[in-house]
């Protein structure tokens, strides 16, 4: 046999695409012609294997003309086999070239055959009527001589929409459709650049919509979920074609246009803007009424860098709602002195994420059943050289656009899971410590190998740590965070939905998610005791939870009268001011030597 022919044969994961196909039929063409003075029938075999192939094969002489092709071919393209006969390639290649979306890109490299007889051929191009295939093209030989060229087509169209699909939500917003922040920053890093170039304006609208928190708390989240559609659709409409509008989560939308003459067309621009949100909007008979805030940003003026221009437009936003909200600002750093602490903050954080000035504090969850410690969450706190305190809400977001969130929550990992090892080493016997963990942590590829890695050197049972993390986080990027969840959870680290009831989750993404445990947001429990729709929305979701194998944790418990509900409403555990502050490490290893300290609370808030 053939040596090329045997070799082929032999490998039994032989896939007859791509170069194999080619390298398959040349070898199988070479080695009958080598047994043609033997009488070898190899007509029917040959053509056997033309017709077994799913892909369209044709195959050309050194002068371009057709030797050979199959029935497939004749499928892919829409001819009779003997309509192929009759007609000249020439004439034939023009009717393939009718039917494509670019003719002159599937040319190119044909006509560059000639200048280049070795050239390998790999490409996909689309029809006119959205079909896309795949091609592949090779010389073969024969006899150690080149004899021409061999083609392989291959449908690869329903691939290509799924792969489109895939694309698509990795870059949109699943509720809205509008780019995500993904999208944003990369469309907003090019406009910069056509900034620069064409020395114009671009300005960059951060847009909140005023209280929607009392709709979605009120009339529910799908009400809601629909307002945030209609506001995204309307501000998408008031924006030019190569502008941008996207949806970075909960109510917050940021749009950039470019291509400004004047700083005033920025001003036009934002009018347009909350014009737009002015009709009340309809939805199942209710009529919704919906402003916004309107932060600006200027480039060159603000800022020379997305981040920068981003974190500027959030600063004015800051402004328009502290003048009453349904208003614009433009961010001005002399007169807004907020702003210009929020500079000095960033300079003041990013000099304490070098030098690790931070410190854990821990806040106890309580077992509601019987009032033992079932765990505790590790809160981030930081202590200016000054003696001040900078509160968690004020320096996160700052961390976030600074891009120093990602170091903060490193650290945050890496000093709770050496703290709880430290008290399982001196036999303390802590359940479980919670971690918070960012979008920016979780959506690392490396994050599940490096947490993994972590708590094996320390000896930390995976068990122990929970990680929390906010439900818009989990659900900005669904199919990513399922993936490094599920690794994690194999390994026996539990997950926490934090911030449950804030975002817009529904019933089938929990089921798809591994969540562990749902954090319900105290915005749930402050009225859970003394409304009834209130305490019915409460005892819903542990009832959902439970049917889900979820334990449910009450976050902002301040009161007797919450915990009795929460009781009531067979919540698992409770954590808040009721039983605790957060305390820092020695604090909780009271608790841990001293047992009595959580019992003699217990005792009270029962009034045993």
């Amino acid at each position: 046999m053939h040596p090329t022919l045997e070799k082929l044969l032999r490998n039994k994961s032989l896939d007859l695409s791509d170069k194999n196909v080619c390298e398959f039929l040349a070898a199988l063409n070479d080695w009958f012609c080598d047994r043609s003075d033997q009488g070898s029938p190899h007509a029917p075999i040959l053509e056997a294997v033309f017709e077994s192939s799913t892909d369209g094969i044709l195959v050309v002489d050194r002068e371009g003309q057709m030797e050979q092709f199959n029935q497939r071919l004749c499928e892919l393209w829409g001819f009779a086999a003997d309509d192929v006969r009759a007609h000249p390639p020439t004439e034939l290649l023009t009717r393939v070239t009718a039917q494509l979306a670019d003719a002159d890109t599937f040319l190119a490299p044909i006509l560059e055959i000639p200048r280049t007889p070795a050239l390998e051929i790999r490409d996909t191009f689309e029809f006119r009527d959205g079909r896309v295939y795949e091609r592949f093209s090779s010389p073969y030989r024969i006899g150690g001589r080149g004899a021409g060229r061999i083609w392989r087509f291959r449908d690869v169209t329903e691939q290509t929409r799924q792969q489109r699909v895939i694309q698509h939500q990795a870059m949109h917003d699943g509720l809205t459709g509008l780019p995500n922040r993904d999208l944003l920053e990369d469309r907003l890093e090019q406009a910069i650049g056509t900034a620069q170039r064409t020395g114009k304006y671009l300005a960059v609208f951060f847009v909140d919509l005023d209280r929607f928190k009392v709709v979605n708390d009120s009339l529910g989240h799908a009400v809601g979920d629909a307002l945030l559609c209609e506001v995204g659709r309307r501000l998408n409409a008031r924006c030019r074609r190569g502008d941008t509008v996207a949806r970075i989560g909960g109510d917050e939308f940021i749009a950039f246009v470019g291509n400004l003459d004047q700083e005033e067309d920025a001003m036009v621009v934002a009018r347009g803007l909350m014009q737009a949100l002015q009709p009340p909007i309809e939805h199942n008979g209710l009529v919704l009424h919906a402003t916004a805030s309107v932060g600006i940003s200027l480039f060159p003026k603000d800022a020379d860098s997305k981040d920068a221009l981003i974190r500027r437009a959030d600063n004015a936003l800051y402004e328009a709602k502290e003048q009453g909200r349904n208003t614009y600002r433009f961010f001005e750093a002399q007169a807004a002195p907020e702003s210009g602490e929020s500079l000095q903050l960033e300079q003041d954080l990013r000099v304490a994420v070098n030098e690790g000035a931070f410190q854990l504090h821990f806040q106890p969850q309580v077992a509601v059943s019987n009032g033992s410690l079932s765990g505790v969450e590790a809160l981030l706190r930081w202590k200016r050289p000054d003696g001040t305190s900078v509160a968690p809400g004020r320096f996160v977001p700052i961390a976030e656009h600074a891009g120093l969130i990602g170091q903060l929550g490193d650290w945050v990992l890496d000093e709770g899971a050496r703290q709880i090892a430290e008290w399982n080493r001196r036999g303390l016997g802590l359940e479980k410590i919670s971690l918070n963990v960012s979008g920016y942590q979780l959506y690392r590829p490396e994050f599940s190998s490096r947490l993994l890695e972590l708590i094996t050197q320390l000896g930390v049972e995976p068990q122990r740590i929970v990680l929390e993390i906010t439900e818009t986080v989990l659900l900005n990027h669904l199919d990513k965070s399922a993936q490094t969840l599920l690794q994690l959870r194999d390994h026996g680290v539990r997950i926490a939905m934090d911030d449950f009831g804030t975002g817009h989750s529904s019933l089938s993404q929990l089921q798809s998610l591994p969540i562990d445990q749902l954090k319900i947001d105290r915005t749930f429990i402050e009225h859970c005791h003394d409304d009834y729709a209130a305490h019915a929305i409460l005892t819903s979701i542990v009832s959902m939870a439970h049917s889900l194998s979820m334990e449910v944790v009450a976050e902002g418990v301040e009161n007797r009268e919450q915990f009795h509900a929460l009781y009531g409403a067979k919540c698992d555990a409770v954590q808040g001011f009721l039983f605790s502050k957060p305390m820092d490490a020695a604090g909780l290893e009271r608790w841990l030597l001293e047992p009595a300290i959580l019992t003699e609370t217990w005792n009270r808030i029962l009034d045993v």
